[in-house]
């Protein structure tokens, strides 16, 4: 199977990614970006404390990994890595919201190009660019638009 820290701690390049896992473990986490967008995808349960279930039809409910006995709840790490991505949102302004209202709240990229008035290639790109800005292991830096203007792509500052 596929490991992500593996690719983190070889700094493999994650557009080459060739099998990206269905499910994540929370212990791997190192927020690469098919696994922001896997935490859009589960965000609200996320947020509600529970991690997302692997898949397996076992009956048992379990996050994987090793039990560490630790003085934190059992949603304190759901709830960290959504807020975490939510946090890293909020900084890309209204093309976080559109990323948040395709990936995470169901959204369909054609209604929202049409109700915005732009192709969709345009809407793909946003939120490409958005799931770009929100991975890496920390927060960046810079704002998304001065990531924006740094490589090359010129908007007004509120689209």
């Amino acid at each position: 199977m596929h490991q992500c820290q593996q690719c983190r701690k070889e700094r493999w390049n994650w557009k080459h990614c060739y099998s990206t896992p269905h499910w994540f473990n929370p212990s791997i986490i190192c927020y690469c970006p098919h696994q922001v967008e896997w935490v859009l995808k589960y965000l609200t349960m996320l947020k509600s404390g529970r991690w997302p279930p692997e898949g397996k039809d076992t009956g048992y409910y379990d996050t994987g990994g090793q039990k560490v006995r630790r003085g934190g709840a059992y949603f304190e790490v759901p709830v960290a890595v959504a807020s975490d991505v939510e946090l890293r949102l909020d900084k890309c302004g209204k093309d976080g919201i559109l990323t948040r209202q395709c990936l995470s709240e169901g959204w369909d990229e054609f209604t929202l190009a049409e109700i915005m008035g732009k192709d969709i290639y345009v809407i793909r790109k946003k939120i490409r660019r958005v799931v770009w800005y929100c991975s890496g292991n920390r927060a960046r830096r810079i704002s998304y638009y001065e990531s924006n203007w740094r490589q090359g792509i010129v908007e007004s500052h509120g689209n």
